[in-house]
């Protein structure tokens, strides 16, 4: 349907020049910006985004032509400098844009005895882009864009199932619903200081009795180091921070505070022994006016639960023997006794492009491999589970994206019926 409208659309336009007996570009353009197709004046082109972009630009003329890109830097690239008579396009690319400030290119095209010229827009990343990872609001550290109120997902299989995200104004998540044939089963809330680090977490069944309830510790540089937790656990309470559930090894944490003209201070170092135990060894020590007034050594151990067999995500953490971030602070590569992960380095969010598991025991997934579109949202999963020979794929080859660049459809190939997964996002705007 899309291609019998567009060969319409141009067959007009190159009859058109025809008629006039012109060697000239038609004075409108048109713009393939991958699923709409718009006519636009000459020089206005859509505005690319600041991930990695692309657009078409769609060249009608009845001679031959030529075009040049300038001031774009190594930024911006064209797929071709030379066309014949007739319709043709200039694919535009241009790769992430990493400055609070939007850039522009130029496109020249010679036909004849007239050139147009055509001006390549990037919008500017945003400024949390430039805070460190740790530091990011839960909406931030999950890619999303905008002051998001509400997001309610669901899909057209399950069409009385759906999880509702409830955020304040400064980005944290505050409620997680599961709604399961219209009835809540679970609730999810959670508390935060005023630095947004996330204080506790508790989660109620369908009862509303309290079956879980999570602390956090952080580190000096505002760094999540450890959290305790009473109840069942079923992933790891950051989870939603990453598409998989994988956070930096535990580290070492400082604190200080003042009484008066006496300043205290509390190292904490976190490593874990035999038997999953975490050990935190704790220095304990004050001063006044530079003089150090006492200090105290202690040892703290926690013991963890077992959950429906599974040791809690604490296990894979005790094993971590590398880890390398970028710098933003997220994750590069991580090196666990059981597996490699390797995430991709981009300015959004933290995502696993590549996960092998090396260790011994039996394990559900044996290799992991993703590919991403521009906003890097999945496009396609490679999955081998239990050492079989084949592999499983997941593919989503169509995304919609609103005004804010979130996505609010996703479309899952499948080999018999269409699905499709929405997300119903409310803004505080």
């Amino acid at each position: 349907m899309r291609r019998s409208v567009l060969a319409a659309v141009l067959a007009s336009a190159v009859i058109g020049m025809i008629m006039t007996g012109c060697d000239l570009l038609e004075d409108e353009v048109l713009i393939d910006d991958g699923g709409n197709i718009t006519q636009v004046d000459s020089t206005r082109l859509r505005v690319l985004n600041y991930t990695a972009d692309s657009t078409n630009l769609i060249i009608v003329s009845t001679g031959e032509w030529d075009a040049t890109l300038s001031d774009g830097d190594g930024w911006c690239t064209i797929s071709k400098t030379h066309g014949r008579k007739g319709t043709d396009t200039i694919q535009i690319f241009v790769k992430e844009n990493s400055s609070t400030a939007k850039r522009k290119a130029q496109i020249a095209v010679v036909a004849g005895s007239l050139t147009k010229i055509y001006w390549v827009v990037q919008s500017a990343a945003e400024e949390w882009l430039d805070v460190m990872y740790w530091d990011r609001t839960a909406l931030q550290r999950m890619g999303l864009h905008g002051q998001i109120d509400t997001i309610r997902i669901s899909d057209n299989w399950h069409p009385d199932n759906l999880t509702e995200y409830v955020f304040d104004i400064r980005g944290n998540v505050l409620q997680e619903k599961i709604i399961e044939n219209n009835v809540r089963t679970a609730l999810i809330e959670y508390e935060y200081d005023e630095s947004n680090h996330r204080l506790s977490s508790t989660v109620k069944d369908f009862r509303d009795s309290l079956v879980r309830g999570c602390s956090y510790e952080y580190g000096n540089k505002g760094k999540y180091v450890a959290y305790s937790a009473t109840g069942w656990m079923d992933q790891d309470p950051l989870s939603e921070d990453m598409e998989d559930r994988i956070v930096p090894d535990l580290s070492a944490s400082h604190k200080y505070w003042k009484e008066g003209d006496i300043v205290y201070h509390e190292d904490r170092t976190y490593v874990f022994e035999e038997e999953y135990k975490l050990v935190i060894y704790v220095h304990r020590w004050h001063h006044k006016q530079g003089y150090r007034l006492g200090s105290k050594e202690d040892t703290l151990k926690v013991s963890y639960q077992y959950a429906s067999g599974n040791l809690l995500p604490q296990k894979a953490r005790g094993y971590v023997n590398n880890t390398s971030y970028y710098s933003n602070g997220m994750i590069g590569t991580m090196t666990t006794k059981d597996g490699e992960y390797t995430f991709l380095e981009n300015l959004i969010k933290m995502v696993i492009v590549n996960y092998s598991y090396t260790g011994s025991d039996a394990h559900d997934i044996d290799y992991y491999e993703c590919d991403y579109n521009y906003n890097h949202d999945p496009v396609e999963r490679r999955t081998k589970y239990n050492g079989a020979v084949d592999v499983a794929v997941d593919r989503y080859p169509q995304y919609q994206y609103d005004k804010k660049n979130n996505w609010f459809l996703r479309y899952e190939e499948t080999s018999n019926h269409e699905k499709y997964t929405q997300r119903t996002i409310t803004y505080f705007e």
